[in-house]
């Protein structure tokens, strides 16, 4: 596979208008339909909310299995990589230890949606949007793999 992207952000919101454009600029560049344009962008946006917004609270139980975590800054990096059959993103950060596709609670798709309890759509999306997803926890940083094949 080729690299064609390779991004270091503030794990930050206001990270998403310098992610979202390049995205954007990356898709065309690379020939991609607007539709992978579009769930690429998605589940970059999903990951790095939930990074920003839950990977560094300071408030969590001192029981948490993240005790130790001392993260000062967090660190969002991002690369896309493709080959003929398939795109590859590499999503880590050095957030608090957390594996989205075990520990995020099940969403609810039966409820009414103003009954429905918040968590878990937005991991629900990155799932059902690529076709391979897999995380791991390594050098205290947590590392999402997630891969879209290409359709012919």
């Amino acid at each position: 596979m080729k690299q064609i992207l390779h991004l270091q952000v503030v794990a930050d919101l206001d990270q998403l208008d310098t992610i979202e454009p390049a995205l954007a600029t990356l898709g065309e560049k690379a020939n991609w339909d607007a539709g992978l344009i579009y769930q690429v962008q998605l589940v970059l946006e999903e990951l790095t909310v939930n990074t920003a917004s839950y990977g560094f609270n300071a408030d969590d139980d001192a029981n948490d299995a993240n005790k130790d975590h001392k993260a000062t800054q967090g660190i969002i990096e991002i690369s896309i990589s493709e080959d003929d059959d398939s795109i590859r993103i590499d999503y880590s950060d050095n957030g608090k230890a957390f594996d989205p596709f075990h520990e995020a609670p099940q969403p609810d798709l039966e409820s009414d949606l103003m009954e429905r309890s918040v968590g878990g759509l937005g991991v629900h999306f990155v799932r059902t949007m690529m076709d391979e997803v897999s995380y791991k926890r390594e050098a205290n940083r947590n590392h999402i793999c997630l891969v879209k094949k290409r359709t012919t």
